[in-house]
Formats: C-alpha cells, sequence, structure tokens
C-alpha cells in the first residue's frame, strides 16, 4: 500500500496489523511511485484506477500501454464523467442489457455497436 505523508497514523498501524507492506512516499504522485517500486525491483504497474490518478499518470509519462475493458452497460450520471445524464441507477446490475456487439475501424478510431435487448 502506497501513501502519502498525510495518511492517518492511526490507518497506518491498521494496516500494519494486518500485516500489509506500507510504502510511504514523500509525494502523492505516480512518477514519485513508480521511481520507488523500481528501486524495488518492479518493473511493471497495473494502474486500475479512477480519472484523477489516470491522467496524472499519463502527465508524467507514467504509462505506456493501456488497455481498456468495455462493459455493454449504460450507468451515467453527471458525477461519473460519461456522456450520459443520471440514467437513476445505483446498481450496475440494474443498468439496460445490450447484445450483439460489434466492432468498425473508423481511422485511427473505433465504433462499438449494440443493441437493446435483454440478456441471455
Amino acid at each position: 500500500m502506497a501513501h502519502g505523508p498525510e495518511a492517518s497514523a492511526a490507518v497506518c498501524a491498521h494496516l500494519d496489523g494486518l500485516g500489509v507492506e506500507r510504502l510511504q512516499l514523500e509525494r502523492c504522485e505516480p512518477k514519485a511511485l513508480l521511481e520507488a517500486l523500481a528501486l524495488r525491483g518492479c518493473n511493471q504497474v497495473l494502474w486500475e484506477c479512477g480519472p484523477e490518478l489516470a491522467a496524472s499518470a499519463l502527465r508524467e509519462g507514467c504509462v505506456q500501454q493501456l488497455a481498456a475493458v468495455i462493459a455493454p452497460k449504460l450507468l451515467g450520471g453527471l458525477a461519473a464523467r460519461t456522456p450520459l445524464g443520471d440514467l437513476g441507477l445505483v446498481d450496475v446490475n440494474a443498468a439496460m442489457p445490450w447484445q450483439g456487439p460489434q466492432l468498425q475501424r473508423l481511422g485511427p478510431d473505433l465504433l462499438w455497436r449494440l443493441q437493446a435487448g435483454s440478456e441471455p
């Protein structure tokens, strides 16, 4: 678990009690994390994160490969930073199902087409 100097002492003590290895960084920045991990022999990192950390990792030149998982569900919401407004969903299982994915190349872009339907 990597964290900055502002991490709660109580949380750190709890993690220590659970046997979680902690890595305290002087700066909570992707590049600082990669440098610290490289000193430990780690040269490959999976950034599974939200939009702020993803943008920071890209800005700091910490990303050499992108992988995206796209699930055929539309959730939306103003806070979700998606092209959809609020659909009133509170659970991914309540999302409208989509079927028959077709992928088409449009120059350097990809067009993903789906049809509304019920899950099998």
